[in-house]
């Protein structure tokens, strides 16, 4: 061709409202002409003439994505034009979709990175889920991951997989900014993750992130919290599931963990933290609720002078394991009768063993 359109386009320095753009372009050409429009539109015939390469591109949408077409000018003589796409950075108001956008699921071996800065020094930015559906590490693996900064060498908020929405994620980062990263494995997709970007003053006291339940047994489980700058000590409530979220104090704790005693079996509870930064900055916002269920009683002693029965309810999962111990409190025997139930003959067994453990003499077994 008489006239060679500019190559290798370049995208760097994108931000939530500029971009700046490279490219290569013959020795004796020092003008081109540019359009900018969302992606997908149709260019003019025609764009804006500049002399600069690099091209800075400013008061851009934020989230937004542009095609780019550029065209070199040989002397009034234009070559056809290049294109390239880029999407700005999101923004303090913007709400972030994963790849499959509003409705679709997001796509295998995807590692998705976006940063927020918050517009006015001094304001940080919180990410609050909207809605998140990213398949769970024990189908292979995809997971989100937040940093309290503006990169990935920045403090871990938290990690998060499977369809549990997590708790806001608020910076505490001089910069004010947060990061998170996405990534996909290669055999399994979900629905994604729905963000809401927010910008606001810092608060006095920043709330614990990072709420965790672990240990869970019949009426003990252990729950711990990240601690935030500026938290001194923290207080904790637990209430049955759905109950109100505390608007009093709560227990106190001087570390930022605790174990949860005096439960009762197979209940589900919500628990919630706040943090205490000191006379002047008083207390923080709660975090939670962070919700679990305590596990069924399965050791149980029976009372025979009672004359009582004790009914047990069960229903058990895949690569299920559980076992129950009776024992009487006067060396009675025991007796187990069985009211309704159904276990799947030929690949899963209830045993009946007589004594303490499963040493004993085998007096029932379904499949026998």
């Amino acid at each position: 061709p008489n006239c060679i359109p500019p190559a290798e386009l370049t995208v760097d320095n994108i931000s939530s409202d500029s971009v700046t753009i490279s490219w290569t372009s013959a020795d004796d050409v020092t003008e081109w002409e540019y359009q900018l429009v969302p992606t997908g539109d149709t260019p003019s015939e025609s764009g804006t003439a500049t002399t600069d390469n690099p091209l800075t591109l400013n008061l851009l949408d934020s989230y937004t994505t542009y095609d780019l077409y550029i065209r070199s000018n040989c002397g009034g003589l234009f070559s056809s034009w290049s294109l390239v796409t880029f999407t700005t950075d999101p923004a303090c108001g913007d709400t972030i979709f994963d790849s499959g956008g509003v409705d679709g699921e997001y796509g295998n071996n995807e590692f998705i990175s976006v940063t927020v800065y918050p517009e006015i020094t001094g304001d940080v930015v919180t990410f609050s889920f909207l809605s998140f559906d990213v398949v769970a590490f024990s189908w292979g693996g995809d997971y989100l991951t937040v940093y309290n900064g503006p990169d990935t060498s920045a403090d871990v908020i938290g990690t998060y997989s499977g369809t549990d929405l997590p708790d806001s994620a608020i910076s505490s980062h001089p910069s004010g900014a947060l990061t998170f990263t996405f990534e996909s494995n290669g055999f399994t997709t979900g629905d994604g993750y729905e963000i809401l970007i927010t910008c606001a003053p810092a608060p006095s006291c920043f709330a614990p992130t990072g709420l965790e339940i672990s240990n869970i047994s019949g009426t003990t489980a252990d729950f711990n919290w990240n601690a935030m700058d500026g938290n001194v000590s923290w207080e904790y409530v637990i209430v049955p599931t759905g109950d109100p979220a505390p608007t009093a104090s709560g227990t106190y704790s001087a570390i930022n963990s605790t174990t949860l005693t005096d439960l009762d079996f197979l209940t589900t509870y919500d628990v919630y933290v706040r943090a205490f930064c000191g006379d002047e900055d008083g207390y923080s916002e709660w975090s939670g609720p962070e919700t679990f269920t305590t596990t069924q009683q399965t050791d149980y002693t029976i009372d025979c002078s009672l004359g009582q029965p004790v009914n047990i309810d069960y229903c058990y999962d895949n690569n299920d394991s559980t076992y129950w111990v009776f024992t009487s409190t006067d060396g009675y025997p025991l007796e187990v009768t069985f009211n309704s139930g159904n276990i799947e003959a030929n690949w899963d067994d209830i045993t009946i063993y007589d004594g303490p453990d499963n040493t004993g003499t085998v007096l029932f077994n379904n499949n026998t």
